[in-house]
């Protein structure tokens, strides 16, 4: 049953990306199922940090957030029937129409599931580091009713230095909500739950970024998402990305090192293919506004990407409009990092 509710997180999480993703403008996301998900996640955690860190420093009940963050869930699956249902279904009859069983998809299908299942495992069996922040932490919100007020190693209540330090972060407060909601084992959403999900996406964000590299070649693509990942996994060394992706994958600070700049660099391959420019902008700004979400480092590692990837392309392209769309990629990291300062 543990098993089946985990399965059934995934599936919730992966269909709530799609959602948000279909509330999009079809010009960015173009009909294509793939860029709902990679739009629609940034989107989501957007929406979940805009309402849940206002709550989080009022410091409100957690049941409080839960009761919010589900009635936003339930009106976006509302708006989405009423008003977005033929965009959604036609990405997904696209997306139906052009999926091709030929021996690389299926290569490629079962490369995914074996990693899938060694990354689960290593999670499961060796991964400990952090468990009093990333499962600790949402644990006591749910045992206290609370935000991040009880502490982990006690269960009493006290626990200001932590919830300073992370005060901007909501990722916790994002599993709590889901521990409260939907009875799930936090171990299971933790090591499970969210490594397939996280691995799940960054190998999209590798398969679309073959796409663009590659000119629409399918098999490239999955050559390439392929080879990166196998590159990551065996550059191993010691508290780098390739030790966040092989063991902890599922931490906040791991998404920050492997996916969110991978993500970032995927989106700025749209912008510079002409016909997907304005959905690059769009993702490259909602991941800036979702990646604090994870980790304090994202005030950094966002802000970093976009001028490494932004400066040169700003060389060639230095119209107003770029250039206040740029801005605007940057001002949320902007924000994020005065909030820090400040608070």
């Amino acid at each position: 049953m543990t098993l089946l509710l985990g399965i059934g997180a995934l599936v919730l999480y992966l269909g709530s990306y799609v959602l948000f993703g279909a509330l999009l403008p079809e010009k960015w996301h173009r009909w294509e199922l793939k860029n709902l998900i990679l739009l629609g996640f940034p989107a989501y955690f957007s929406a979940f940090q805009i309402i849940a860190l206002p709550l989080k420093l009022l410091d409100v009940p957690l049941k409080i957030v839960s009761y919010a963050w589900l009635m936003i869930l339930a009106g976006v699956f509302a708006f989405v029937l009423i008003f977005r249902r033929k965009a959604l279904w036609k990405c997904i009859k696209n997306a139906i129409a052009g999926f091709r069983t030929d021996l690389a998809g299926v290569i490629f299908i079962l490369f995914t599931a074996v990693l899938l299942i060694i990354l689960a495992g290593n999670a499961t069996h060796l991964s400990g580091y952090d468990y009093s922040y990333y499962v600790g932490t949402p644990v006591a919100s749910v045992y206290g009713n609370t935000i991040e007020n009880i502490n982990v190693y006690t269960g009493e209540w006290g626990n200001a230095s932590q919830r300073h330090y992370y005060l901007l972060n909501t990722i916790s407060l994002h599993s709590a909500v889901m521990y409260q909601t939907l009875n799930l084992h936090p171990v299971m959403e933790a090591e499970i739950t969210l490594t397939v999900l996280m691995v799940l996406l960054f190998i999209l964000y590798l398969y679309k970024t073959g796409w663009l590299l590659f000119k629409e070649d399918a098999l490239l693509a999955k050559m390439f998402a392929a080879i990166a990942v196998l590159v990551l996994l065996f550059s191993y060394g010691i508290a780098g990305t390739s030790m966040y992706f092989a063991y902890r994958p599922y931490e906040g600070k791991a998404v920050c090192s492997y996916l969110i700049p991978t993500a970032i660099f995927c989106f700025f391959l749209m912008i510079m293919r002409e016909k997907e420019e304005e959905g690059g902008w769009a993702g490259a700004f909602l991941m800036a506004c979702a990646g604090i979400a994870f980790s304090n480092s994202s005030i950094f590692i966002v802000p970093g990407m976009t001028a490494l990837l932004g400066i040169p392309y700003l060389f060639t392209h230095h119209d107003r409009t770029t250039v206040r769309r740029a801005c605007m990629v940057l001002a949320p990291s902007v924000l994020w990092f005065v909030l820090h300062a400040v608070l």
